[in-house]
């Protein structure tokens, strides 16, 4: 007969393993958008260690930690349903095509909602475009509305962004980025995460 205890120990391994597979094939998922535009796989594992060295250095727990690892790994899996035509366009968008393109976060939040592994990210993936300012999308959150894990996935996701050769434009040098992230700061971002991510990448 099989101790209580190790059928516990035994159920829980297998509960953890499973977590590990759903969490694996949802990044995959993610990654199948880049191959359409090869810059959204690397950018959302760039950003996701960017993310990570901005929460240890604000000292979050590791729980918390590990779930804004999570959620920038996936946090453009909504591009998935973005027409190529718009994707992959070499010049700026225009208004209509825009307003499809806001909608990523809010695709990206709804295919990840009532999944166990993800329950404590959806807001994270979905707020990640809010402006400090309120002038964000998709909900118009500003200030510490905007849950603290999206405000550090914004911070990573901007900066990555802007040191990325885009088909519309090229790279800014670190010293281009980092003015432009200051002119950001408490604007679009949170000003203290983004005096202190500055300090980090110096």
């Amino acid at each position: 007969m099989l101790s209580p205890l190790f059928v516990a120990q035994l159920s829980l391994r297998e509960h953890m393993k499973l977590r590990q597979q759903a969490r694996q094939a949802f990044e995959k998922i993610a990654k199948i958008v880049s191959a359409r535009d090869p810059y959204i796989g690397v950018h959302s594992e760039e950003v996701a260690d960017l993310a990570v060295k901005l929460a240890q250095a604000l000292k979050l727990s590791q729980e918390e930690i590990e779930k804004i690892e999570a959620a920038a790994r996936v946090h453009d899996l909504g591009k998935i349903a973005v027409p190529d035509a718009i994707l992959l366009k070499p010049g700026p968008l225009d208004e209509k095509e825009w307003e499809i393109m806001k909608k990523h976060p809010v695709v990206s939040a709804e295919i990840l909602e009532g999944l166990e592994i993800y329950k404590n990210c959806v807001d994270l993936i979905r707020h990640e475009h809010e402006h400090w300012d309120g002038s964000g999308y998709p909900d118009g959150l500003k200030g510490e509305e905007i849950p603290l894990g999206a405000r550090i996935i914004a911070v990573a996701d901007v900066w990555h962004a802007l040191l990325s050769e885009r088909p519309y434009r090229r790279a800014y040098t670190k010293g281009e980025a980092r003015k432009i992230m200051q002119d950001m700061a408490g604007k679009v971002l949170d000003p203290k995460l983004v005096e202190l991510f500055l300090k980090i990448v110096e």
